[in-house]
């Protein structure tokens, strides 16, 4: 997440484009189950420098190194449509006092989904807000893996071999137990 890095060492990672193309790849998901294909993709990398050492359970954030990673990811559709995927993360709290400058961070933890269209949404997914950070951070790394652990059963039983998405897959849903439910 190059936290702890300068913005120089950032734009220059050598496997900076290859996260990036891991980011287009839901992108293209999701403009493939609307039918549609990804014919421009834009980037947008932005820092936020500490102004002042961050101590954090991986190390200290130095003054003047990114504390504050917000990426973006822009699919453009052949109808135009944009489908965008945002990310930020930081090493401090909502009112970013150690931070050389401040953004809008429109939650503490957890997911937000907008879909602008015929029928606006947004959906929140958040963790639990009086669980320390330490417990959020393992839930939203239980959360994706739950889902990729409940999703095996489904791929070893495709007709097909290969890698699937959530366009070729049933419904993929937890499981209470460890008995065996037919499908």
């Amino acid at each position: 997440m190059n936290l702890g890095k300068t913005p120089e060492e950032a734009m220059n990672n050598p496997i900076k484009e290859a996260l990036t193309s891991f980011w287009y790849e839901p992108i293209e998901m999701i403009a493939a189950g609307l039918g549609s294909e990804v014919v421009d993709y834009e980037q947008r990398h932005d820092f936020i420098l500490a102004n002042q050492p961050i101590d954090t359970a991986a190390g200290v954030i130095e003054e003047g190194t990114i504390a504050l990673n917000h990426y973006r990811h822009i699919g453009r559709t052949r109808e135009g449509t944009e489908i965008i995927q945002e990310q930020i993360w930081f090493m401090d709290d909502l009112a970013q006092t150690r931070l050389q400058e401040t953004m809008d961070i429109p939650r503490e933890s957890g997911w937000r989904i907008t879909i602008e269209g015929d029928v606006d949404l947004v959906i929140d997914v958040a963790l639990a807000p009086d669980a320390p950070q330490a417990v959020r951070t393992a839930q939203g790394l239980s959360t994706t893996g739950f889902h990729c652990v409940n999703a095996v059963p489904l791929v070893c039983e495709a007709s097909d071999p290969g890698i699937k998405t959530y366009l070729d897959l049933p419904m993929i849903t937890g499981r209470m137990g460890t008995r065996e439910t037919p499908r």
